[in-house]
């Protein structure tokens, strides 16, 4: 089995991720319903957990806002979890 994989960019490194395993799902479960503000910081550990290059301390990168944003896009991708689109395409109105 080929391991899937996808690669996020934080403060001035390139890092490879894994998919998440059963047990990292369920904590990712479980992260999701806690404090909303928490979810991105939460996610971003869990996928450092198996991340090329090794990360020591997840909480000492200096990464972006946009960059952590585009990784949990990356992330959730990789998870099979889509995040909801905040401006889904509107159904044209009938008669206009």
């Amino acid at each position: 089995m080929v391991a899937r994989t996808a690669e996020i960019v934080l403060g001035e490194a390139k890092f490879t991720i894994h998919a998440f395993n059963i047990a990292e799902l369920q904590r990712i479960a479980k992260i999701f319903r806690g404090e909303p503000a928490d979810i991105p910081f939460d996610v971003l550990r869990t996928a450092l957990q198996r991340a090329e290059p090794k990360v020591a301390d997840p909480d000492l990168i200096e990464a972006t806002t946009d960059e952590i944003k585009a990784a949990m896009t990356v992330i959730l991708e990789l998870a099979g979890l889509k995040q909801t689109d905040p401006n889904p395409p509107q159904a044209p109105v009938a008669g206009s």
